[in-house]
């Protein structure tokens, strides 16, 4: 009998909470999500900043488009100005209710 109870003791003590085989790609997985999690934390933190450049690339490229065709059509920018004008009115009238 205190044989078997040397023997189960001696298992207990000897076994291990976590085997080698899921040490190591549990290790690995880790080591590679820590940074990969905080690279793309960098990233979603500047979304903000990129999105404004983006915006701005964007008008520059528009408004160069729109030069380029208002100086072909010259009418056709005096109707522009009384279309955005009567947009501004009406954005100004809804947005003070």
């Amino acid at each position: 009998m205190r044989k078997n109870i040397g023997n189960i003791n001696g298992a207990v003590s000897e076994a291990k909470l976590i085997p080698k085989v899921i040490l190591w790609p549990s290790m690995a997985i880790l080591a590679f999500s820590i940074p990969s999690l905080c690279y793309l934390g960098f990233k979603v933190s500047r979304l903000d900043t990129i999105q404004k450049e983006s915006f701005e690339a964007g008008k520059l490229k528009v408004i160069t488009n729109l030069r380029g065709y208002f100086d072909q059509n010259p009418g056709l920018y005096e109707s522009y100005g009384v279309w955005r004008s009567k947009g501004k009115k009406v954005d100004t009238a809804t947005t003070k209710k």
